[in-house]
């Protein structure tokens, strides 16, 4: 899809990237952060065309045993790759995360990772996509699988829901419901 701005007397068209995100939270009110980091990102980087259900999942390598809740996106965008970068870790960063280069595995407010961004492959010490660990990670592929189980992966050239048939990861995941108030 191409999108049309006006800038100096030129009509331009840009094209329009579909990106899968998974975002997550672990600390807090994870519900709250999932929902704000959604509002946050059709502010800043564009529209949400579609989400899964929230899960409830184990931590994956982490230290911290706090369950996480995990949302797969479908998004819009017209910024490039590492722009788009910019713009989560800014969206983390509002919600609280923190980065901390000694505990890569730590317990997170927000976590938004790229998981795919078209059919692009970048591999820079600043960006790897598609994400790297998917193919092993039960807790990204249930939901990714949810809203997108065709899309194939552009290195592994097999579709989300092969991936998920083959991964070995036999980690918890469980659709969250809402506790009662």
């Amino acid at each position: 899809m191409y999108i049309c701005k006006y800038s100096l007397g030129f009509i331009i068209l840009q094209s329009l990237e579909k990106i899968v995100l998974l975002t997550g939270s672990n600390r807090g009110n994870r519900r709250e952060y999932i929902k704000h980091a959604l509002f946050f990102l059709e502010q800043r980087v564009g529209r949400v065309l579609n989400h899964s259900v929230l899960y409830e999942t184990e931590p994956w390598g982490f230290v911290d045993k706090t369950p996480f809740l995990n949302q797969a996106l479908l998004v819009e965008t017209e910024l490039d790759p590492f722009d788009f970068l910019n713009e989560i870790h800014g969206i983390e960063r509002q919600l609280g995360r923190q980065r901390q280069s000694r505990q890569y595995y730590a317990g997170r407010t927000m976590d938004i990772d790229i998981i795919f961004f078209g059919d692009r492959v970048i591999r820079d010490s600043l960006l790897e996509i598609p994400h790297p660990r998917l193919a092993n990670r039960r807790f990204a592929l249930v939901p990714v699988n949810e809203i997108c189980p065709e899309w194939i992966h552009p290195v592994l050239k097999v579709s989300v829901h092969n991936l998920l048939e083959r991964c070995e990861d036999r980690s918890g995941i469980k659709k969250w419901e809402e506790p009662f108030h």
